[in-house]
């Protein structure tokens, strides 16, 4: 947060059962995952008193004490994603606003643009356009269809055979120019083509693979109800929580974790900024 200097912060949890949505039209969406058993990896689970699952829910409450006492807005729906509610935020209610996601989902890459960045806490890069075009020589509006094609094994999504970053650039050239080319453009490019090239066969004989990635993918508009939006949208437009320093600090001297940020004085510097952002957006 110190290198962003942002002046709001809005935290957004996966609500409970949110990937069903997506698992309607495609079971195996993330079937792969494997619950983290393990939040504080100092505990000796030999002598704890509580199991792994009950100390998983005791430290994500706790976590959620912390984070109430700062000024932060926070979001979690049941039902929802919290891809689709950050996806939301940044392309229908924050509008006029420069928006920095911080996450290291590649999920949300194909929203960057000169208004939107990607922040890679773990990478320490900030995506910009012009950072995407570096990486993936593919322009960021066109990262989509580029993750359509090569799928994403986080999430379970299958590509399309043969479909690596090279071979895609090698081999369906379109996706590398500056204009769009959206799946229709692909779709449409693909059998027009008389090239005899694997890659391009296989695109052509998976549309229906297609078509499924981008609906599972795809951020722009986000498939949530009328009402889930009116929430969203009340949830970020109202009045922010103020810092309650000295209860953070208080639950922080109780938890034992000045190992873990030694200076809590210059940490919590960050939060007095945002505070006094808050106090001008209550004016």
């Amino acid at each position: 947060m110190s290198r962003i200097k942002p002046t709001r912060c809005i935290i957004v949890f996966d609500g409970k059962g949110g990937a069903k949505n997506r698992q309607k039209y495609y079971p195996e969406y993330k079937n792969n995952r494997k619950v983290k058993s393990r939040l504080n990896r100092n505990i000796d689970w030999e002598k704890a008193s509580m199991n792994e699952e009950q100390s998983i829910k005791m430290q994500l409450s706790r976590l959620l004490r912390y984070l109430e006492q700062l000024p932060l807005t926070l979001i979690s729906i049941d039902g929802v994603e919290a891809d689709d509610v950050i996806a939301y935020i940044t392309k229908q209610v924050l509008v006029d606003s420069k928006i920095f996601i911080m996450s290291t989902d590649k999920d949300f890459l194909p929203l960057v643009n000169k208004r939107i960045t990607v922040w890679s806490p773990t990478k320490k890069i900030s995506y910009t356009p012009e950072k995407i075009f570096e990486e993936y020589n593919i322009h960021a509006k066109n990262l989509l269809t580029y993750r359509i094609l090569s799928g994403d094994k986080s999430d379970n999504i299958s590509g399309i055979r043969g479909a690596g970053l090279k071979s895609i650039i090698k081999f369906i050239e379109p996706i590398t120019h500056s204009d769009k080319f959206d799946i229709i453009d692909l779709i449409k490019w693909a059998s027009n083509t008389d090239k005899k090239i694997k890659l391009i066969e296989n695109v052509k004989n998976s549309e229906l693979e297609i078509k499924r990635n981008y609906l599972l993918m795809q951020l722009e508009n986000v498939d949530i109800s009328n009402h889930i939006k009116l929430y969203i949208q009340e949830a970020v437009r109202r009045k922010i929580p103020q810092l309650v320093k000295y209860k953070f600090s208080t639950t922080f001297i109780q938890d034992k974790l000045w190992g873990q940020i030694p200076n809590l004085e210059s940490w919590i510097t960050e939060f007095i900024r945002l505070d006094r952002y808050r106090n001008l957006n209550d004016k």
